[in-house]
């Protein structure tokens, strides 16, 4: 993600038709800005950090929660993806079984395109 230049920007990531403001833990869509736990934000900006890449369950446990991922064990993911995909659209994320999650910045055929960017507030 690129830097915060002074206090008069905004950063934000833009996926699909949505736009992830990390700093509020916001995503905005279509007019509608929903909020997210402060666990879905740290799982979408650990995600964001490599788009288009697949992030394992492990690097998740460790950037996410501070633990050590033990095979099985997918359970503490599961509630907050699924809210993710509500707020961003399900194509977005996608589950790569027993290894981990990708966020698909580039969809074929979605409208928009991703993008990280800044706002002069």
């Amino acid at each position: 993600m690129l830097p915060i230049e002074s206090k008069n920007m905004e950063e934000y990531i833009t996926i699909g038709n949505a736009r992830f403001y990390p700093n509020r833990s916001q995503i905005e869509k279509e007019g509608t800005v929903y909020g997210m736990s402060g666990i879905e934000a740290s799982i979408l900006r650990t995600l964001a950090a490599t788009p288009n890449v697949v992030v394992t369950y492990e690097h998740l446990s460790l950037e996410v929660f501070s633990w050590e991922f033990h095979p099985g064990d997918t359970a503490q993911f599961l509630t907050r993806i699924r809210r993710l995909r509500q707020k961003l659209g399900a194509e977005h994320l996608i589950t790569i079984p027993d290894v981990g999650y990708k966020l698909v910045l580039t969809v074929v055929g979605a409208p928009g395109i991703a993008s990280i960017g800044t706002i002069h507030t």
